[in-house]
């Protein structure tokens, strides 16, 4: 039975794996979202140390020593998500297969961010970021093969970091900031009533959980310019803990209202999760060939074991947990690129990672 009513939450996982979204979120990114500012297409090689727009507020707020006067910079993407599920065999018990659509979804995903620098002097500048550092939705319909794990899946954040830099030596910049992290879930899946009738897949109800919540977290930066032509830049994100609150909607078929009505299971209620959100560790070097040339590289650690397993929790007594493991590993990105400035006025980019 409580196979049956497993949550969409491993959806996420899934998700994950087949949205290389926008085309430069590599699949160890997970539910990153990596569209913060202008280096999207120099894959943000070298971030934590170009400095060269108030996005550095996100990347390594250290770099907005750089910054010579006030400076706000909106940004804005669309990040196409799309996957396709081909059954290729999957088996509920032994002889008995799982029946349904092959399944896609297919999402496009709007992403803003806004960054603010303000100059108190030469010294001293003050940072704020108001941006989306993870998310994804995925959509599958509710007749895939797959329905009984997820139906739709949605993690939404909004992060409002304010940072403060200072230049302490000519040549040595630290900084430091604050987090404090909205998440939002929507999880569903579809209940196979009939399997307990002996039925399989035969009856199907659903479930939809839906939860938001805060988080608090830090983050500091260094960037350290040895020569007037090159930089390097190291900045740490802590882990971010959210306990999500929020309702559990069961639909139940009408002839599966006597088991609801018996087991005291089923029944709509209040819902929590815990879901912690990775720390990251970046460094970056970036160095000037001349006015007209800027060479990026940089390599990023990701936490994403703090990934180990989703489990929602009900006010319902008698409704035992929803457990998704997920067993993320730490992932490491290496990536490099290059600025070429033929005019003032125009910068042309490349990158890969």
């Amino acid at each position: 039975m409580r196979q049956s009513i497993r949550f969409a939450v491993g959806v996420l996982a899934l998700g994950a794996v087949l949205a290389f979204v926008g085309g430069s979120t590599a699949w160890a990114s997970g539910v990153e979202i990596q569209e913060q500012g202008q280096g999207v297409a120099n894959a943000f090689a070298g971030a934590q140390a170009v400095s060269e727009d108030p996005s550095t507020v996100w990347w390594n707020p250290a770099g907005m020593t750089r910054i010579k006067r006030h400076a706000v910079a909106v940004t804005g993407s669309a990040i196409w998500a799309r996957g396709d599920f081909k059954d290729e065999g999957s088996f509920r018990a032994p002889g008995i297969a799982f029946t349904g659509e092959a399944g896609e979804t297919d999402e496009v995903i709007p992403v803003g961010s806004l960054y603010g620098v303000y100059s108190l002097n030469k010294c001293v500048k003050l940072g704020l970021g108001i941006n989306a550092p993870f998310g994804l939705v995925t959509d599958w319909g509710e007749t895939w093969v797959g329905r009984y794990h997820g139906t739709r899946s949605a993690l939404t954040t909004i992060n409002i970091n304010p940072s403060v830099a200072w230049r302490v030596h000519r040549n040595l910049s630290v900084a430091v900031g604050f987090n404090a992290m909205w998440a939002k879930a929507e999880l569903g899946n579809m209940i196979d009533f009939g399997a307990l009738a002996q039925a399989p897949q035969t009856l199907d109800g659903k479930v939809e959980v839906d939860g938001h919540g805060w988080g608090f977290g830090g983050n500091i930066g260094l960037l350290w310019e040895p020569t007037t032509c090159t930089r390097v830049g190291l900045h740490y994100r802590s882990r971010v803990k959210h306990k999500l609150e929020g309702e559990a909607d069961f639909t139940v078929p009408g002839p599966a209202q006597p088991i609801s009505i018996k087991t005291g299971r089923f029944i709509d209620g209040d819902a929590t999760a815990e879901i912690t959100m990775p720390d990251q560790v970046g460094l970056g070097i970036a160095h000037d060939f001349g006015r007209k040339w800027t060479v990026l590289a940089s390599v990023v650690w990701t936490g994403w074991s703090c990934f180990e397993e989703l489990r929602v929790k009900f006010a319902n007594p008698v409704e035992p947990d929803a457990v998704s493991p997920l067993e993320w590993k730490d992932t490491w990105r290496v990536a490099l690129g290059a600025i070429y400035r033929p005019s003032p006025c125009w910068r042309l980019r490349i990158g890969t990672q």
